[in-house]
């Protein structure tokens, strides 16, 4: 059987150019800080630690494309700086700035969608 996504107000989705490009059944997110520590000649202790920029790496599960004459001939390899947005009951999130890192498919003809993709984004904005 065919998934049809029919996007809801509790939805995970993904988008670009403000039109609705996919669903997602789930995520997990972590944010990711690489700190450096600033050593002196002769100090047996660091004297500063810099931080970098923080950036998020979002793990999606089960991505079900639209079928919709906005969305069909999208690829989605190709996207570059999209959004996702996660909605929430009383809130949204949304990682702005996605790029994909990896994707990894596993398509059949009763299940249409990826498997897994991994986005980097550095920014994340949460609307109560």
């Amino acid at each position: 059987m065919n998934r049809i996504f029919v996007p809801t107000s509790k939805d995970i989705s993904i988008q670009a150019d403000g039109r609705l490009i996919a669903g997602v059944e789930n995520y997990s997110s972590k944010i990711i800080r690489k700190s450096i520590p600033v050593e002196a000649f002769g100090s047996s202790q660091p004297i500063a630690i810099i931080s970098q920029p923080s950036f998020y790496y979002i793990t999606l599960k089960k991505v079900f494309f639209v079928k919709s004459e906005i969305t069909d001939g999208v690829d989605f390899h190709k996207l570059k700086n999209f959004n996702l947005v996660i909605s929430k009951p009383n809130h949204k999130i949304i990682f702005s700035g996605c790029e994909w890192s990896e994707i990894s498919e596993t398509i059949s003809i009763n299940s249409p969608c990826i498997e897994d993709i991994s986005l980097i984004s550095s920014k994340r904005l949460e609307s109560f």
